[in-house]
């Protein structure tokens, strides 16, 4: 979870707050998306990272999602980004089991390297590795001086397999605009009229059920469960 941008007083706490609450409605959205295709998964917030998609069976970790929410409109995810390396910097101390996706979801547009791991026919991920390279080995940004050394710490044959899994999403709605992506991940369920109603419904349930698993399922391990009531709404 990332957030920046002015605020009123100093130690306003808003940015932070839309942050984490953009990881939420995420994570409903992206399931009720995958629910066209696929019956069997869980998902869970702040564990193993922002958002996690898991095998229904095995409980493996499928997909691990970075969320890098802001309000700030003259961000961007450059090539000496701190929220493109710490994101890489976390994907490199704890990278998962090799066939496990990993999304960076970004608010910010996408600079010149991380545009090449969107997917794609301009994809390249050859190219995003010599450029992530030669901004570690060269860059002053104080920022990342603990986040560059990790990566250069990897074997070529590591940094290709790596970002060789990564895939950005950038310029995504912030969440005060995700209401129009719900209605239309409900579509195929009520009718025009009635899919914000739906909405604000499956919104304060999905709400409900991830207060209870930030509070008490993260200590047994538990992820959310996209139950009945969820797939019949949807």
């Amino acid at each position: 979870m990332s957030e920046s941008g002015s605020s009123a007083s100093a130690f306003s706490a808003a940015g932070p707050a839309l942050g984490y609450l953009a990881q939420v409605d995420y994570a409903l959205l992206a399931a009720l998306e995958r629910m066209d295709d696929e019956a069997d998964f869980t998902v869970s917030i702040e564990t193993l990272d922002d958002i996690v998609f898991h095998d229904a069976d095995s409980d493996d970790a499928t997909e691990k999602w970075q969320s890098k929410h802001t309000i700030d409109q003259s961000r961007s995810l450059s090539d000496a980004s701190t929220d493109l390396w710490k994101t890489l910097a976390n994907w490199t101390a704890e990278p998962g089991d090799p066939n496990t996706r990993l999304v960076l979801l970004a608010v910010a547009d996408a600079g010149p390297t991380a545009a090449l791991l969107r997917t794609g026919a301009d994809r390249d991920v050859a190219r995003a590795q010599e450029r992530l390279e030669r901004t570690a080995q060269t860059s002053a940004s104080g920022s990342n001086a603990a986040y560059y050394p990790a990566f250069l710490a990897l074997t070529p044959d590591q940094r290709r397999g790596l970002l060789g899994r990564v895939e950005v999403f950038d310029g995504v709605l912030p969440i005060a605009e995700v209401q129009p992506l719900l209605e239309r991940a409900v579509r195929k369920s009520v009718k025009p009229q009635r899919r914000a109603a739906l909405v604000d419904r499956l919104r304060g349930w999905w709400h409900k059920r991830a207060i209870a698993h930030l509070d008490a399922d993260r200590l047994t391990g538990r992820a959310l469960s996209p139950d009945p009531a969820l797939a019949r709404a949807a």
